[in-house]
């Protein structure tokens, strides 16, 4: 599969919750990290998920947030990391976070937000993302 998006992650699917309308999709990446993903439960069938299935998950840029290290966060996607990269567009930065185990984010922040009081190449931040903003996709099976 071929995807045009910066924050494209290989998975496999570890657990499936179907106890709402919402279905949560629990995926592992090869790093070990757990990522989540919520999807309408009609679609698990549609994307013939199962546990033990190879899926790839993406992420929107702008669909990431970032927080100074020392911040509280209760959500269940997170990356803590070090930003790697920084990248200044007319109206948007884009940081680049790698995590201890190599995976890697982009995060789009607009300029007239940029908190550059703590935000700069090798700050420690938590990139941070909701369930809902998640896309799964799996390869249609023979």
């Amino acid at each position: 599969m071929i995807f045009a998006s910066r924050d494209v992650f290989p998975a496999t699917v570890t657990a499936i919750n179907t106890d709402s309308p919402y279905s949560e999709v629990e995926v592992t990446l090869p790093s070990g990290l757990c990522l989540y993903a919520e999807l309408a439960s009609p679609l698990l069938e549609k994307l013939e998920l199962a546990v033990g299935r190879e899926a790839t998950l993406a992420v929107k840029a702008s669909h990431v947030s970032l927080s100074a290290e020392d911040t509280a966060l209760c959500c269940r996607n997170m990356l803590h990391g070090r930003i790697v990269g920084m990248t200044y567009g007319f109206s948007n930065a884009h940081a680049i976070i790698e995590t201890a185990s190599g995976n890697r984010i982009c995060v789009n922040l607009p300029l007239d937000v940029h908190p550059s009081t703590w935000l700069d190449k090798n700050s420690v931040v938590t990139a941070w993302f909701d369930s809902h903003n998640v896309f799964i996709f799996a390869k249609k099976q023979a």
